[in-house]
């Protein structure tokens, strides 16, 4: 995370994550993300359904901030 802020720049990250996938939404909720909405991949993986799951540099920043 460190790096796509402060090295590439980036201003928000996000993961696509499937509903039934407990322990990558707990490492998400870990590094500060959160549930934005559900959400639909690209062909030829349309049919699965994925949350879209996110934060922004400065939501990053007060998570690294707190952890500390």
């Amino acid at each position: 995370m460190d790096y796509v802020f402060d090295h590439l720049g980036w201003l928000h990250v996000v993961h696509t994550i499937a509903p039934d996938n407990l322990e990558s939404q707990a490492l998400a909720n870990r590094l500060g993300s959160q549930k934005l909405k559900p959400t639909q991949l690209p062909e030829p993986y349309s049919h699965q359904p994925v949350e879209l799951w996110g934060q922004t540099r400065d939501q990053w920043q007060t998570h690294r901030q707190k952890r500390r």
